[in-house]
């Protein structure tokens, strides 16, 4: 059986021109129990018909994780950046009261 982790930290990895999408999604689901939470840092760039945050939602929510943006009033105010954003993913609270992992 794998093991839960209580944290899980990602910083620059949603860069589909060099990491695919998937995986990271399918390791934060491996790795996350009920109580885990993942922190993503997420730069913001444009590709041409494809955006790599609908993306990872959408495969997100098929493994039962919530994505939220950490509002920058609850980062230190030294590292806020307009093309950055800091993800809070966790289990689904659908999940969670259902007792699966």
């Amino acid at each position: 059986k794998t093991k839960h982790f209580d944290i899980i930290l990602g910083a620059d990895c949603i860069v589909p021109k060099l990491y695919p999408i998937e995986p990271l999604v399918d390791a934060i689901d491996e790795l996350s129990g009920d109580e885990t939470i993942s922190y993503l840092s997420y730069e913001q760039r444009h590709y041409e018909n494809y955006d790599p945050a609908v993306e990872f939602l959408r495969l997100a929510a098929t493994r039962d994780l919530e994505v939220e943006v950490v509002p920058d009033r609850e980062l230190h105010h030294l590292y806020p950046a307009n093309d950055i954003e800091i993800w809070k993913v966790t289990r689904s609270d659908r999940r969670r009261r259902c007792g699966t992992t």
